[in-house]
């Protein structure tokens, strides 16, 4: 006779401490989703950045063949900037074919008669 007000008291108290740790946990398991939302959104956006430039400096680099006559030089201030964004991903087992076409480009470039075209490269 006396147990049941104690036990709806009780039952009452486990049920509000249940749902309070229910809540914790939905709150835990919220964040770390969040979490790893967060580093694969910016790991795709840092591998979509490198495929961009890296897109760029193919399509911005001719292929520098043995007759250098007929190859169109670009401005020199757009091959800069696009080299600079090339070393800033470069990385040298994924990149060296493109690095030795930036080079022997730079290289070809010397023979240009036009400053705008010119490259020189201080080290």
């Amino acid at each position: 006779m006396f147990n049941t007000p104690g036990n709806s008291k009780g039952d009452f108290l486990e049920q509000t401490k249940a749902a309070r740790e229910e809540r914790a946990l939905e709150k835990r398991r919220d964040a770390a989703a969040a979490l790893i939302q967060a580093n694969v959104r910016g790991w795709l956006g840092r591998l979509k950045f490198s495929q961009t430039i890296l897109n760029d400096i193919d399509e911005i680099i001719p292929d520098v063949l043995d007759d250098t006559d007929k190859l169109h030089y670009k401005p020199a201030t757009e091959i800069y900037h696009q080299a600079l964004k090339f070393l800033f991903v470069w990385k040298k087992e994924r990149d060296k074919e493109r690095f030795a076409k930036l080079c022997r480009y730079l290289v070809a470039s010397l023979d240009s008669d036009c400053p705008n075209i010119v490259m020189l490269v201080y080290l």
